[in-house]
């Protein structure tokens, strides 16, 4: 991570620096007024002082401006007032006097000015680089990488060691570290137990730091209790290597509790999604197993159970109508369980692709041939495009999606009504349309029909079948680098078209 955050205060300057520049500077100022006074004259040889004094006020502050204002009516009296290097006598001590007043005055408004800039742009600066650190901490919801900007942000501000210990069950574990040594390390380990084991026992304890020479510990509490300690390295204001103050690491720490917290309950708000999802498709499944497992599974039973007590009994033509209805029951119930398998498979990530150059017309008229039995009197119009290239697909897995999208079709069209296939496309594109004449979905159903376990309903207003066969087509289509979608209305008002677009093997090569 790059240098997001500077050092949220900077490196304090000694007093003792200033103080010191100070005088350094009403020397210099006293050398020049006695290398001009010849030239200048001794009227104007205070001026000198006067800019020293003001120039130190500028560059310095307000104290250093003080020091340099009584300094330099000691230099000035001292080294050029006559009698030289002797205190002025009494005549001249109310021309001194008015200089140490202007030099006071003037030093220390400026030095006044320059302190409050100088306090604004440190203001300034903390409040943009806490703004920064809260943005830093906003972009990710993940514990880990929270702790890691967290140490590295305070570590920057503190220009120090600083370690984040978080709670994991009723212990504190150390997750993430920066500037800082083995030394360093286990004496912050020893003060996060120290202090951990007060914040558990006493409430109240979280409010109070504990005594320590070389730590700031700020714990990172919740509303919901601790949630662990941000420990960072102590200096004093005189250190030059000093970064932010108390207060400033406080927020960052506040700042932090806020980033963990709301991680924690995005954690809990996502399992809790996971949990009610996996619930619903669980209701879902066993509505759908005992709802569409238990006609077939009665029509079989109660066929099955007549040709066996009064088979005897039965002509020819009764017969096969059971044995028939068995089969047909039969196969409903290995569509239903063979969709279970693919969505499971698909699922799991445990579907075998094998995309070959395949001719999506000849896949189509495969598919047709399966479902023609189910047709009665509806009819099946296919349309294809002469200029239709081929297409990287699985053709097993390919005929599987017309096949389900057909018996889609098939179950929500009224009877003596038409389904029509059309494949076209251009040189990039293959194209596939199946379009129904049932009354259609709403639009705001468009793309919940492809989720699991969605079922609409027929002319009768009853749902039917597993709710599985779009959303299979949806997974077998994606694997094969394909869209998918539905529009609804067709025509007049009503009607359903599920669009199936690939790229077409020439613009893959």
């Amino acid at each position: 991570m790059t240098q997001m955050l500077r050092l949220i205060t900077g490196n304090v300057r000694r007093p003792i620096l200033d103080y010191t520049a100070a005088i350094i500077m009403v020397a210099l100022a006293g050398l020049l007024a006695w290398a001009l006074e010849r030239t200048l004259g001794a009227e104007s040889v205070p001026m000198v002082f006067l800019a020293s004094v003001l120039l130190s006020a500028v560059l310095f502050g307000r104290n250093a401006a003080l020091i340099a204002a009584f300094l330099a009516i000691f230099v000035y009296n001292f080294l050029l007032v006559q009698p030289r290097f002797t205190m002025a006598p009494a005549d001249n001590l109310l021309t001194l006097g008015v200089f140490l007043a202007v030099a006071v005055v003037t030093g220390g408004l400026a030095g006044r000015v320059r302190d409050q800039a100088r306090a604004a742009a440190w203001r300034a600066r903390v409040t943009t680089n806490l703004f920064e650190a809260s943005r830093e901490l906003s972009r990710s919801s993940d514990r880990e990488i929270l702790a890691e900007s967290l140490a590295t942000l305070t570590a920057q501000a503190a220009n120090g060691a600083a370690f984040v210990f978080l709670r994991d069950g009723q212990s504190l574990t150390l997750h993430s570290s920066a500037r800082t040594t083995p030394e360093l390390t286990e004496l912050a380990g020893e003060l996060a137990e120290k202090q951990w084991r007060r914040l558990l026992s006493s409430p109240a304890a979280k409010e109070e730091a504990p005594a320590s020479d070389r730590f700031f510990v700020f714990a990172l509490h919740a509303v919901r209790g601790p949630l662990g300690l941000l420990i960072c390295r102590k200096r004093t204001r005189a250190d030059p290597r000093a970064g932010a103050d108390l207060q400033t690491l406080s927020v960052l720490a506040d700042l932090g509790s806020i980033a963990l917290e709301r991680a924690h309950l995005m954690q809990e708000m996502t399992e809790a999604k996971v949990l009610a999802e996996t619930e619903r498709l669980r209701t879902a499944l066993l509505s759908s197993i005992s709802h569409d497992f238990r006609t077939p599974l009665a029509t079989i039973l109660a066929s099955a159970t007549g040709l066996l007590r009064h088979g005897t009994r039965f002509d020819e033509a009764t017969s096969q109508r059971l044995i028939l209805g068995i089969k047909d029951q039969a196969d409903r119930l290995n569509r239903y369980v063979r969709n279970l398998l693919d969505i499971i498979r698909i699922e799991s990530g445990g579907l075998a692709v094998k995309l070959e150059p395949t001719d999506p017309a000849d896949v189509a008229n495969a598919a047709i041939e399966r479902v023609q039995p189910q047709l009665g009197s509806r009819r099946l119009e296919s349309e294809f495009a002469p200029e239709v290239t081929l297409i990287q697909a699985d053709p097993l897995l390919l005929e599987q999606v017309f096949v389900n999208i057909l018996e889609n079709a098939i179950h929500y069209s009224p009877d003596a009504s038409e389904i029509r296939l059309r494949i076209g496309g251009d040189a990039d594109h293959v194209e596939i349309g199946i379009a129904d004449a049932g009354k259609g979905i709403p639009a705001a159903h468009l793309d919940a029909v492809f989720e699991k376990f969605y079922r609409g309903t027929n002319d009768d207003a009853h749902p039917s079948g597993t709710g599985l066969g779009l959303s299979i087509c949806r997974g077998l289509v994606e694997a094969m680098q394909g869209r998918i979608w539905a529009e609804s209305p067709v025509a007049d008002g009503s009607g359903t078209r599920i669009q199936i677009v690939f790229p077409s093997l020439s613009q893959k090569s």
